[in-house]
């Protein structure tokens, strides 16, 4: 794989480190007090460092990149950087003129930021993923002295009311533990971060016929997110699930509930709803069943359904295109197998309808989507639109996928 000019230059101030210290070879210590140094290097000064026609800009793009993670994680580099070298201390191999090498830990530290650099699509090895290493695999003394600045990042909480209201932000449930035991196809879920993390920011269509396990592979790609595993591209990056809705608090549905209750059991004809455990009917003495079939009436008035969120998708769209590094989980394009055969049906207006209004949102780029889609949607809406296919992705989920994760998702 190659090497980025800031490579080079990190290698160079990392050998310095290794040489003021008085150590035999270079520790992934003093990579990681080089990459502290190399994000306060000024822009205007980058010239100065490395000479070359695009080499200024490249640098400026890799100190940008590894300024951003240090931020989010409010790292004061001089003041750990310093803190490191008192730690480390003093070696016992004064420098001889010769050259330094890598110890077997750095050479660890470079593999595993090939693999990051591999994962995200990368052809060239650069600072940021050499940082992403060193933080996901830190040495006792990286620890002792960023604390609690290691722990996996809490999404700040959403302060704009949109969506605040209708969305769901799904690496910040993931942080906080509620999207635990995500059990999806692994090659799936790296696929999709691989996608997102691509530079044109292009949509996402997950073509699949069961809705959870196109959901079962967002969540899992949150998780990766939320706990540091996924690309340095994708870092900062938040997914917000729109229009779904969330659960009431039982723990209990199906028969156990209604023994609970007393209630006895269901009728043939009867069933329970997934979310709060209510007794629902095809024909009556029921509970309403929304349009999706997902919950019952009393889910819908404790929380809004996905067709309210709709209506409101161009007012939460001008307002995540002001929220960088947000990604917009959309309720499905729905169309089941019986809705093809009818072209006039209520279910295949209404899904040609939302396919209309996704792919206006996709063409806009203005953020970039995620939406579920039927294998019957796809035919029909997408596969030989040209539009679609300039501006998103379709990737089909074939394997199955389960998940442990909250029933809104």
């Amino acid at each position: 794989m190659k090497t980025s000019t800031s490579i080079e230059l990190l290698w160079q101030m990392a050998a310095q480190e290794a040489i003021a210290g008085e150590f035999a070879e270079i520790e992934p210590e003093h990579f990681f007090a080089a990459v502290l140094k190399f994000a306060e290097i000024p822009v205007a000064e980058l010239g100065n460092v490395a000479s070359g026609a695009h080499v200024p800009e490249e640098l400026a793009a890799d100190v940008e990149k590894v300024r951003q993670v240090l931020q989010s994680r409010e790292i004061d580099t001089t003041r750990v950087r310093r803190e490191l070298r008192t730690r480390l201390g003093k070696g016992r191999s004064p420098y001889d003129g010769g050259q330094k090498h890598r110890s077997e830990g750095s050479r660890e530290m470079f593999n595993a930021a090939a693999r990051l650099a591999d994962d995200s699509g990368s052809e060239v090895l650069g600072a940021e993923h050499l940082f992403a290493a060193l933080l996901a695999s830190p040495t006792e003394a990286m620890r002792a002295v960023m604390g609690e600045a290691l722990a996996p990042q809490a999404i700040k909480r959403m302060e704009t009311p949109l969506l605040a209201r209708w969305g769901h932000d799904l690496v910040e449930l993931a942080v906080e533990g509620a999207l635990s035991g995500v059990l999806t196809s692994r090659a799936d879920c790296r696929a999709l971060l691989h996608l997102l993390a691509e530079s044109r920011r292009r949509s996402v269509v997950l073509v699949s016929d069961r809705r959870e396990r196109a959901r079962s592979v967002v969540a899992a790609a949150a998780w990766e997110i939320a706990h540091d595993s996924a690309t340095p591209a994708l870092r900062r990056r938040r997914i917000v699930a729109i229009g779904l809705v969330a659960p009431l608090q039982v723990d209990l549905t199906g028969s156990d509930l209604l023994n609970q209750l007393g209630l006895g059991e269901l009728l043939p004809d009867q069933d329970c709803c997934p979310r709060c455990g209510a007794i629902r009917d095809p024909e009556f003495n029921c509970r309403l069943i929304d349009d999706y079939g997902d919950s019952c009436e009393n889910c819908y008035q404790r929380a809004p359904p996905a067709d309210q969120a709709k209506g409101r998708i161009d007012e939460i769209v001008a307002e995540v295109t002001s929220i960088s590094d947000t990604v917009l989980l959309l309720p499905a394009i729905d169309l089941s197998r019986a809705s093809v055969g009818r072209p006039d049906s209520p279910a295949a207006h209404q899904s040609g309808l939302w396919a209309a209004k996704v792919k206006t949102l996709v063409m806009r780029r203005s953020v970039q989507c995620v939406c579920p889609v039927t294998p019957y949607a796809y035919d029909r809406f997408i596969e030989k639109d040209l539009d679609w296919k300039k501006h998103a992705h379709a990737m089909w989920i074939e394997g199955q996928a389960t998940c442990d994760i909250p029933l809104e998702l």
